[in-house]
């Protein structure tokens, strides 16, 4: 069958057994409560991929912290008062031949005041040329600690909420991102400087969640290879030190898997695959960015990547694995709001798409 390697098994080495490697990425929807608890629209909203053929799920960003938090009505897991909640949604998705996985995040610098309440906080205090931004506070080394912590709680609720697992979002410019970014870690203690010193925070935060959970219990990280301040070769370099922490599988996340790396473009090889000479043959690798086709698919998985995570294609195309399994062709994006609403997407992600991400070309005009 063409394109068969997305839908072969994959066996973690904890004993996590999924049915294909084929994943809803961790997308932005704007749908919980005010404060942050899932809504009736979250469990919907997710429940679609995974009757549409998705072997895992993996929720939107959800923030450890108030002072995280990314936008209104973002998914929360920061409080114990929503334990509830997450409870549901974990037995929504549950699944004996799948994976369903919640994101924890800290956006730092990036968390609004408007939002938050307070000013931003990041691994230093620096200036950015960006619209409406706000000069962040450099963390102390007790707000470390105590973000730290937060960390391990939200993966705690996440466990106890039946998930199979967290993904730590280390990337796309949130908090972890600003300590490893030389352009945005100015840092002159145990947090700044060298590699070894910005990597620190991350590979503290694994090493603290893996000492509270359970082995079978999953602990991901996704990663920016490349990007402002950001080096392939270290973000390489990091990643082997995060799987010595514990971690259970990296995440890379780019707007194009399929690319080649900037650093090394002459060589026309996918980023994921510098991951994979890495880290042996067998560590499991997501990846995002892209991806629309199962031609693009099938040839990321023979690149090296584990699985493959699909943002705005499943938006559009809810039961994207099963249209490939029968050779159908998926609509391509950009999508009209009417299609979507015949979909079942409710107008909220029609609305955040319009507002928040038009770049990305995910809707166009009627």
């Amino acid at each position: 069958m063409k394109n068969s390697n997305l839908f072969s098994p994959f066996i973690f080495p904890n004993g996590k057994r999924v049915k294909n490697r084929i994943s809803v990425a961790p997308m932005t929807n704007m749908l919980s409560a005010d404060n942050g608890e899932v809504s009736e629209l979250d469990i919907q909203w997710l429940q679609r991929f995974k009757g549409g053929g998705f072997g895992t799920v993996i929720t939107p960003a959800s923030y450890v912290s108030k002072s995280g938090q990314g936008w209104p009505n973002q998914l929360g897991i920061h409080d114990d008062s929503l334990q509830s909640g997450l409870n549901t949604l974990g037995n929504a998705l549950l699944s004996e031949d799948g994976l369903n996985i919640v994101q924890i995040a800290h956006n730092g610098g990036r968390s609004p005041s408007s939002v938050t309440g307070e000013q931003p906080l990041s691994a230093s205090s620096y200036s950015l040329d960006l619209p409406d931004f706000e000069q962040p506070k450099a963390l102390s080394v007790n707000d470390i600690n105590e973000i730290k912590q937060n960390y391990v709680s939200a993966a705690v609720r996440a466990y106890r909420a039946g998930f199979d697992g967290v993904e730590l979002h280390f990337a796309n410019g949130y908090l972890i991102t600003q300590f490893l970014s030389t352009t945005t870690n100015l840092r002159q203690d145990m947090y700044g400087g060298n590699l070894e010193n910005r990597a620190r925070y991350a590979r503290e935060i694994v090493q603290a969640c893996r000492t509270k959970l359970p082995d079978d219990f999953l602990i991901g990280a996704r990663l920016s290879p490349e990007g402002d301040g950001l080096d392939i070769d270290e973000a390489i370099i990091t990643s082997q030190w995060l799987v010595n922490d514990g971690l259970d599988f990296i995440h890379l996340s780019q707007l194009e898997a399929a690319a080649p790396a900037t650093k090394y473009a002459e060589q026309k090889n996918p980023v994921v695959s510098y991951f994979r000479e890495a880290l042996g043959d067998s560590f499991p690798i997501f990846v995002a960015g892209g991806i629309f086709s199962g031609e693009i698919a099938s040839g990321l998985i023979d690149a090296g990547a584990s699985f493959v995570a699909l943002g705005r294609t499943a938006i559009g195309n809810p039961d994207w694995p099963l249209l490939i399994k029968q050779s159908l062709q998926p609509t391509p994006y950009p999508y009209k709001s009417k299609e979507l609403l015949e979909k079942g997407a409710p107008q909220e992600i029609i609305d955040y798409c319009n507002n928040y991400i038009p770049f990305l070309g995910v809707i166009s005009e009627e």
